[in-house]
């Protein structure tokens, strides 16, 4: 990113996003304030920064969208790291 983030110092929600004091996560209400309509739509981070509201580095997109970017960035769950993996095993489906 050629601008550095700009980090949320406030407080979390439980999935890592900086949120206002009326729960809405920081970076919707950053895009929301600069006009977008942002209703059933996701704000994704080019920095991939859960605490970055800076305007520039964040972009609207659908959940398919939003599977892409994760994929594109490395972050898609895999092998004993994915989520249903150890319940798959405990429930002898391996």
């Amino acid at each position: 990113m050629p601008t550095p983030c700009r980090l949320w110092q406030g407080r979390l929600n439980t999935r890592g996003y900086g949120v206002r004091p009326d729960q809405e996560e920081i970076h919707r209400w950053v895009m929301r304030m600069a006009g977008h309509d942002i209703a059933g739509k996701h704000v994704l981070h080019r920095c991939d920064q859960p605490l970055c509201f800076r305007y520039d580095h964040l972009f609207i997109g659908t959940q398919a969208d939003n599977m892409t970017d994760k994929v594109a960035k490395g972050r898609q769950s895999r092998g004993e790291a994915h989520g249903e993996a150890m319940r798959r095993w405990h429930g002898g489906e391996l």
